[in-house]
C-alpha cells in the first residue's frame, strides 16, 4: 500500500492503524532486537504482529567481536 500525498502536503490519515509490522535491519541482528520488537508490539492497541528479518544474524560474542565470527544461518522467527 502506498499513502498518496495531496497538493497541499496534506497525508490523507490512515482509516485503521497496520496490525502487521515488517522489520528488516542492514547487517547483523540478534535475539535482543527481536525481543524488544515483541514487547513493544504487545504494547500496542490493538497488539500488533511483528516480522523481524536481518542480512545476518550475530550469536552475543560474534555481536561483541564482529571481525573474529561468521554470523549464523538458517533462522527463523514468526
Amino acid at each position: 500500500m502506498c499513502t498518496q500525498i495531496k497538493a497541499n502536503g496534506d497525508v490523507p490519515q490512515q482509516r485503521s492503524p497496520s496490525r502487521e509490522v515488517m522489520v528488516f535491519k542492514i547487517g547483523g541482528g540478534n535475539y535482543n532486537d527481536y525481543q524488544n520488537l515483541l514487547t513493544y508490539a504487545k504494547g500496542q492497541q490493538p497488539p500488533r504482529s511483528i516480522w523481524y528479518g536481518c542480512t545476518e544474524l550475530l550469536n552475543p560474542e560474534a555481536f561483541l567481536h564482529p571481525s573474529e565470527h561468521k554470523p549464523l544461518v538458517g533462522m527463523t522467527t514468526g
